[in-house]
């Protein structure tokens, strides 16, 4: 299994291919978590540096800091979700319709320098209902709520072909939610990709 790095704008800047340790958690409905540790090299270093972000079976992972010593390199991210709750929505609204509609005319509010950026809703049968967002509310933190009220789940990928960052609502289970920590292991430590553990 190979990591992408990219830049802030989503563009490549090199291929993690030699992987000591792995743990990522997809999070349906809130960021996720991804920690890995590679070799030392200088020039994954230099690409890894804040702001930057990995991708991860097509997941987008924000660096969040590294840490490296003469052996190895640390790396911990968070899922490009959280970059929500830098976004405020900075006046009060009333958002009325079914749940899946609140949340997509939500996150269509949000753009991402350098990359498309489309929103993939679903059609459900709940009744509509009014949402009241108060003054700098993140839109993290209203998206998570609506979703969380109604059992709807997203997620967030990138198509690399078309360069377009994806956020798809569903009603699919979110599978982080059986394990509380979600994660999924990727350690080959000791013979490369022979050790697999997965957690879901």
């Amino acid at each position: 299994m190979s990591v992408r790095i990219l830049s802030d704008d989503f563009k490549l800047r090199g291929v993690l291919d030699n992987i000591i340790f792995l743990r990522y958690s997809e999070g349906f409905n809130y960021a996720g978590h991804a920690f890995l540790i590679i070799p030392f090299d200088k020039s994954h270093y230099e690409a890894l540096k804040p702001p930057s972000r990995l991708l991860i079976e097509d997941m987008p992972y924000t660096v969040e800091k590294i840490k490296c010593s003469e052996e190895q390199i640390e790396v911990s991210a968070r899922g490009v979700f959280h970059d929500f709750g830098h976004f405020a929505i900075s006046e009060p609204r009333i958002l009325a319709g079914k749940p899946s509609e609140i949340v997509c005319a939500l996150a269509r509010d949000i753009t991402f320098r350098g990359v498309e950026y489309g929103v993939y809703g679903i059609s459900d049968s709940v009744e509509a209902q009014e949402e009241r967002l108060e003054w700098c509310t993140s839109y993290e933190r209203a998206i998570s709520t609506v979703c969380a009220e109604n059992g709807l789940y997203f997620r967030i990928t990138l198509d690399g072909d078309s360069r377009e960052l994806r956020f798809v609502l569903d009603k699919s289970v979110d599978r982080s939610i059986e394990n509380p920590l979600g994660y999924s292991v990727i350690s080959d430590k000791r013979t490369p990709f022979l050790e697999l553990e997965r957690i879901c």
